[in-house]
């Protein structure tokens, strides 16, 4: 497949593969893919089944990391509202 599958507007093909992996027989936890607004970017989607075999290490908010989340607000030209 090409990165159009995942970067494309119609989000009924993409969820459609999605759908096809889910239902494999050999039952994959998840999809690794290309992100749409940022090409360098791997993006997760983890199916449900997986839960179990999934521990959160850490919980944070970005706001927690100024820096961090300075450098992304550059990085994607992006503002904050309130």
């Amino acid at each position: 497949m090409t990165a159009e599958l995942a970067s494309g507007a119609d989000f009924a093909v993409s969820q459609a593969w999605s759908r096809a992996l889910w239902e494999r027989p050999d039952a994959p936890d998840g999809v690794v893919y290309r992100s749409r607004h940022d090409d360098s970017a791997l993006c997760v989607a983890i199916y449900h089944r997986a839960k179990t075999a999934l521990t959160i290490v850490e919980d944070r908010r970005l706001t927690d990391d100024p820096k961090l989340l300075a450098r992304l607000i550059r990085k994607y030209n992006l503002g904050l509202t309130r």
